[in-house]
């Protein structure tokens, strides 16, 4: 990591940071986010579970509930199929996103910090701050999750034959707006609010898995 080298008085009194660049010291600055804190510096968080959730029509698969004092803002959420498992001619499986008003209940937690291949809510950085124990995500929750305002929809195809769909749509953001629009701005959820992610009205066959991060402002 590149550091500034340098430093100088400005006017007041006050150090600044500069750093050499062509024979010359130039001042050297941090980026700011909107939420005040210096960009690289949130701690980060991910969700995750390979393709654990039975496909059904409308079924609901995740629930992610913020149950902490602080914001969340979440920057990705991708959802794929199961394709170590031949599905030959099988349709897509759409999921929709909902915010929500209250946390989802019975299904299958998450684990923190899972030590297999399993559901798991971890730190993207081990040093970071631990998972708050109010944040929670369930696989297939029987109750609560109550529906609120759609976000979109994204599409998983669960033919292991179709490299060009079933492989790179799980990278592909739900909530990513067009390239280099302000749209791809994360998605905010309010301290005592969540997001559920469920089937379309249309069945289709295998497992559903999820990938979502987020940040605690």
């Amino acid at each position: 990591m590149t550091q500034p080298n340098n430093s100088a008085l400005a006017g007041g009194g006050d150090v600044i940071a500069t750093h050499l660049v062509g024979g010359k010291e130039y001042q050297a600055v941090v980026l700011v986010g909107p939420s005040g804190n210096i960009y690289g510096t949130r701690d980060t968080y991910v969700a995750y579970a390979p393709p654990v959730s039975a496909v059904g029509a409308n079924k609901l698969h995740f629930d992610l509930w913020n149950g902490s004092a602080l914001s969340m803002e979440i920057q990705f959420a991708s959802f794929f199929s199961s394709l170590d498992v031949a599905a030959v001619g099988a349709v897509a499986t759409r999921i929709d996103a909902f915010r929500t008003s209250a946390a989802g209940t019975g299904g299958t937690a998450f684990a923190t910090e899972a030590t297999t291949a399993a559901r798991t809510l971890y730190r993207a950085d081990p040093g970071g701050a631990a998972v708050p124990a109010a944040v929670t995500m369930r696989e297939a929750p029987s109750g609560g999750a109550t529906v609120g305002a759609f976000l979109g929809s994204v599409y998983t195809m669960p033919e292991e034959a179709s490299t060009s769909i079933g492989y790179e749509t799980q990278w592909q953001n739900i909530f990513a707006g067009p390239s280099g629009s302000d749209a791809a701005a994360a998605i905010v959820v309010p301290a005592g609010a969540g997001m559920r992610f469920a089937q379309g009205p249309v069945a289709s066959v295998g497992f559903v898995g999820c990938r979502v991060v987020f940040t605690l402002v």
